[in-house]
């Protein structure tokens, strides 16, 4: 969920404008009256806007496709030219800016004048939702007066402290004031709110609910009164005069200055008070009070994110399970190719840049707070809060609250964190363990990749009897030799076991999770073998997105390749040639990620289906689901979901165990050979260049098939796709064989052979005899 902030069309051109006429470091703020009137019916806005404007100081409006009919000041008609939907003047004096205009905002998708392509604002019979350029938008911060006329019987929310209701002449009048300034305002209306109101410390509370869901409004407002408790208490107090709760008829999760709008269907999850209310509530003080810089990047989410959502983990003691899914979730979605600093990350529009502007920013406060300690941190953000409220705030200003508060010189941390692009990669090697007496020291190369952070990591050495040893270890170079003092002997070695560092993860702290196959990223979808039809929505999206999408038949050519996969069907030939079986889908519909065994960096994704119905009903839901490696839908309802096992943190082991064989339990071949007879699978081992070691697997062989004729032999490296070169290369060394002095050998083999070539529709089957 977001914060709404204007949103500039060609915001390249907003750049060049306000670099050539210049920023104070403290913006004046602009007066700004806006009058509107609705013709419901047409979806038509007609509007009047006013602005207190300087002579010679320029100003740029975003009007995106609004109606421009006049524009005056001071009552004389003004010549004006709109380009690529800004409309940029400089007043030749003082005065009132009149814009006269009007709009259209058609529901159903319909793109109408006015109507910035990102943002859906329509005005229906259903509701009014308008946001970004539904009035000439300027890119500076004003204060705002907004009256709004409507039907009788609708009821309208804006940015407001104070707000003053008239009924007149069969409609109603709405006007908005608020006395601060802000870099935007939107406006929602409805005839079917049912408003429910309270006061807690001062401020009047309200829920604007629709009458099937109005029985929930009571559990929103305790749990907003318990984040606005939280917030005061941790920061300053609440920052407006009134806050409300407002149900939209869209599917919306956004946080405007004195109201928060969830969607319906949002409002009705459960979940939702006890985790993005306060994520929404929390944007009062980070986004709304205090607004990002125009330029350097937007901080706000970041740090909404990581004193809300990761705030409730960490208080229930899971703080580092949010950690890890942060660095989980970067590890899916961040490429080299679409990788950038937090300097130019403005807003969501993908989950890379989520994964980024949310993620690795909530990384860089975490590291941040436990670098100063809790008495710093929250008092730079006390601090910033009181300077720069309803002003912008730049990555540097928190830098220099920060640095106020604690005393420390910070610039290289933000250096490194917000103007760099990637994360660290962290390893260690070269374990080697000294003993004294009774203790150890333990030394070991710690390193990172790429250019050099200056990192405080965090290390935990397990001991081999019982007990552990933590410490925190100084990395400022690319490798460094490391020595540990222990009082134990040291068994394993686990770095950032709670995940406190923003940086890549290893293999083994990645489970396979259907988010890879959901993001921008190359994906192969392997076609069904039968059912095509039940998949048809799965291909189809996957296609649009730029997969290709290719036979099973063909899934030795590719299956190595460097991208994720997706197959169709748990009984495709494809599952069964990378995991020896086919994949148990249960009823409805389906998606497993396991981690590819041709190609370990990769994604393997399997989709079963029942029907067309249950693909259509579940497919879609999928793609809020990318931190599960299973799920199972019945009917498009979420019946099971499931994350594969990881491990927590870098764990090393310091030195193997060695393995002893007793040598007076030593058997002969044909009593081990007796011991094995009737199992399932048999492996049998050997050195590839070792002839004797054939020898022998001949005769395990022999012995074998003399016992149950019905045997199958597997050999490794050879895929179901190669097994008629693999038939034609035994032939041809079969009668190589004959002709060659190793005669008896292959009138041996024939026996076999015969066996395997009657049982070779069982290649797959049940019953396995696997030799090197």
């Amino acid at each position: 969920m977001v914060y709404r902030r204007g949103l500039v069309a060609s915001f390249f051109l907003v750049l060049a404008f306000i670099s050539q006429t210049g920023h104070s470091a403290v913006e004046q703020a602009l007066q700004y009256d806006l009058a509107v009137s609705f013709d419901i019916p047409r979806s038509k806005l007609t509007g009047l806007a006013t602005i207190q404007v300087f002579r010679s100081k320029p100003l740029l409006l975003n009007i995106g496709r609004l109606a421009i009919h006049s524009v005056r000041l001071n009552g004389r008609r003004l010549e004006f030219e709109v380009r690529s939907g800004l409309l940029a003047l400089t007043p030749p004096d003082s005065g009132s800016l009149e814009i006269n205009y009007d709009a259209v905002f058609a529901p159903g998708g319909s793109v109408s004048p006015g109507r910035d392509a990102s943002i859906p604002s329509v005005i229906s019979r259903e509701g009014i939702f308008l946001t970004s350029a539904w009035y000439p938008r300027i890119e500076a911060l004003a204060r705002y007066r907004l009256k709004a006329t409507f039907p009788r019987g609708f009821v309208a929310v804006s940015e407001a402290d104070k707000i003053d209701t008239r009924e007149e002449r069969g409609g109603v009048t709405f006007t908005f004031e608020l006395d601060h300034p802000l870099d935007g305002i939107n406006l929602v209306a409805s005839d079917r709110f049912r408003i429910t109101r309270e006061r807690f410390h001062n401020i009047e509370l309200s829920a604007y609910f629709f009458a099937e869901d109005q029985a929930l409004a009571r559990n929103y407002l305790d749990y907003a009164k318990k984040y606005i408790q939280l917030y005061e208490e941790l920061l300053l107090p609440f920052p407006f005069k009134r806050f409300a709760i407002v149900e939209n008829f869209l599917p919306t999760g956004y946080s405007m200055p004195t109201y928060t709008l969830l969607g319906q269907d949002v409002v009705r999850l459960p979940f939702i008070v006890e985790t993005s209310l306060g994520h929404e509530i929390l944007h009062q003080w980070f986004g709304n009070q205090v607004f990002p810089g125009e330029k350097g990047g937007n901080w706000t989410e970041g740090l909404t994110t990581y004193l809300a959502d990761h705030l409730y983990e960490e208080r229930r003691q899971e703080g580092w399970a949010y950690r890890k899914q942060i660095l989980i979730d970067y590890a899916s979605y961040v490429r080299k190719d679409n990788e950038f600093p937090l300097e130019g990350f403005t807003r969501r529009f993908n989950a890379a840049s989520r994964a980024i502007g949310y993620g690795k920013t909530a990384m860089v406060f975490h590291m941040l707070r436990q670098m100063l300690g809790d008495d710093a941190f929250f008092g730079g953000l006390r601090s910033l809060i009181r300077q720069k409220q309803f002003q912008r705030a730049s990555w540097d200003d928190l830098r220099d609250a920060f640095e106020a508060q604690s005393g420390k010189t910070l610039g290289w941390f933000f250096d490194q964190w917000v103007k760099r692009t990637g994360l660290p990669g962290l390893e260690m090697s070269g374990f080697a363990v000294e003993r004294s007496g009774g203790n150890f020291a333990l030394s070991f190369d710690l390193a990172q990749s790429g250019p050099a952070y200056q990192l405080d990591v965090p290390i935990k050495v397990v001991y081999k009897s019982a007990g552990e040893k933590k410490t925190r270890l100084r990395l400022d170079e690319a490798k460094k030799r490391v020595r540990l003092e222990l009082d134990n002997e040291p068994a394993k070695v686990v770095l950032d076991e709670d995940f406190d560092i923003a940086r890549k993860l290893v293999d083994q702290e990645i489970p396979a999770v259907i988010g890879p196959l959901l993001g921008e990223g190359k994906i192969i979808v392997v076609r069904p073998v039968r059912d095509e039809p039940y998949y048809q929505p799965v291909i189809e999206s996957f296609r649009t997105k730029g997969a290709e999408v290719k036979p099973a038949e063909a899934f030795g050519d590719f299956v190595a390749q460097p991208v994720s996969l997706l197959i169709l069907g748990g009984d495709s030939p494809a599952v069964r040639t990378l995991f020896g079986s086919a994949e148990a889908a249960g009823r409805g519909f389906s998606i497993v990620a396991k981690k590819n065994p041709a190609n370990p960096a990769q994604v393997v994704g399997i989709i079963s289906s029942d029907s067309l119905a249950e693909t259509t009903a579940a497919f879609p839901k999928i793609f809020h689901y990318g931190k599960y490696s299973g799920l199972r839908f019945e009917n498009g309802v979420n019946v099971a979901k499931t994350v594969a096992p990881s491990e927590r943190g870098i764990q090393k082991t310091v030195k193997n165990q060695p393995l002893a064989i007793d040598l007076s339990a030593t058997q002969s071949l044909s009593d081990v050979i007796e011991r094995v007879t009737g199992k399932t699978i048999i492996y049998v081992g050997e050195g590839h260049d070792k002839y004797a070691h054939h020898l022998v697997q001949l005769q395990v062989l022999e012995t074998l098939h003399r016992k149950n004729p019905k045997i199958a032999l597997g050999m490794e490296m050879f895929q179901r796709s190669s097994q008629k070169a693999l038939e034609d290369a035994l032939e041809k060394s079969r009668a190589d064989l004959h002709r060659s002095a190793l005669d008896k050998i292959s009138n041996k083999i024939d026996d076999i052979l015969t066996s395997v070539s009657s049982m070779k529709e069982k290649v797959t089957g049940e019953s396995t005899a696997v030799s090197g």
